[in-house]
């Protein structure tokens, strides 16, 4: 009976919190509870916004913990798309993403293991010229030649613009802001070609000829929290058939199976854990693996959801013994690579299949083409 009861008022209430209004009252609750958390933090503790540091065992980080819990679920609530809103989950359109997910969600355990075992050699792998950078490096590498095809093909593709912009100008932006991480990662060559440090960059926080170690806090949250919801919360809470004002944007929106394929960027933190919107990210991530599992039937999602667990409580367990605290921002790093560099095959793969559609048929060399399509 009471089952019953509860369903029938959730039934009731369901078309209230679906509706816009609704959504940004949930949104706008999360960012007040989010806010809320620092603005306690920094009274009581002098925690600042972006501050690095374990959380301790106290009445503070527990209680908060639990608040930031709270917002990241009604930040899921505000972006889970109605049931008959809801995307199709993507997986024929992206059948790669059936290899490259299992390989991305494995970073999550390998990584586990590495703090529990080897905490002390892990930074020696992350580190500039190591494996892990290096791999990270290949994967935009590898982006921004894929890129370079999805600018060529969109000068001769008739899609709606962005925001006033025609496709070439989007598909250039988005290289140019590949290229500008992957420089910004390189050190600009430095860390290949081994130049001393200009004097204009000599007081970063690394001492290397980059940007970004002037600002490394700031750069990172806004880094992290761009990948977070581009490659996550964006293809979770995009529906099948958008409202017209924003249904151009469909072709540049992966699916929803790439949001599982990216979901490790919601956790991987140890002494940033206790920025709050980390916190919060990872908490939405969680219920997005669930509402994949339960209602796109993947089970990948639910050893996803485990592995989120299992591997960030291991993270706070052993953290302690890691060399520096953030390596774990380098696997981070990397895995926002591979996700660029996945993102930039799928692109690619859609500009052909609307350039077929168009009846261009295959632009796969846009020379060949007498007339450019209008």
């Amino acid at each position: 009976m009471l089952k019953r009861d509860l369903i029938e008022t959730g039934s009731r209430f369901a078309p209230v919190w679906n509706s816009f209004f609704g959504r940004v009252a949930l949104a706008l609750a999360a960012a007040i509870l989010t806010a809320a958390t620092f603005v306690a933090g920094n009274a009581l503790f002098g925690y600042r916004l972006l501050e690095k540091r374990p959380l301790n065992a106290d009445w503070y980080d527990f209680s908060s913990s639990v608040g930031l819990a709270v917002a990241g679920c009604l930040l899921f609530l505000a972006l889970r798309p109605a049931g008959s809103a809801r995307r199709d989950y993507g997986l024929r359109e992206v059948a790669w993403l059936s290899i490259v997910s299992p390989v991305v969600i494995a970073v999550l355990p390998l990584s586990a293991v590495a703090v529990a075992l080897w905490p002390d050699s892990l930074h020696t792998f992350v580190r500039e010229g190591r494996p892990l950078s290096i791999a990270t490096e290949i994967a935009f590498i590898g982006a921004l030649i894929v890129l370079s095809i999805c600018v060529r093909r969109s000068f001769f593709i008739s899609l709606p613009r962005i925001a006033g912009l025609p496709p070439v100008v989007v598909a250039g932006g988005m290289w140019a802001v590949t290229f500008l991480i992957l420089m910004e990662e390189m050190s600009w060559g430095q860390h290949w070609l081994g130049f001393s440090t200009p004097d204009v960059f000599a007081e970063n926080l690394q001492n290397e000829t980059n940007l970004h170690n002037f600002y490394t806090y700031r750069f990172e949250a806004a880094y992290y929290s761009a990948a977070v919801i581009a490659f996550v919360l964006l293809p979770f809470t995009w529906p099948e058939k958008p409202h017209p004002a924003i249904a151009g944007a469909t072709i540049y929106i992966p699916p929803r199976a790439f949001a599982l394929a990216a979901i490790p960027l919601c956790s991987l933190m140890y002494e940033s854990v206790s920025i709050v919107i980390y916190q919060v990210w990872f908490f939405a991530g969680l219920l997005i693996c669930w509402d994949i599992w339960r209602n796109d039937h993947q089970r990948l999602a639910l050893i996803a959801l485990v592995m989120l667990i299992v591997s960030q409580s291991a993270y706070l367990y052993f953290g302690p013994a890691l060399e520096h605290g953030h390596e774990l921002t380098e696997v981070r790093e990397f895995v926002i690579a591979l996700c660029v560099f996945g993102y930039s095959c799928l692109l690619n793969r859609r500009l052909v299949l609307a350039a077929e559609s168009a009846g261009a048929g295959t632009i796969a060399n846009p020379d060949d083409q007498a007339v450019r399509p209008q």
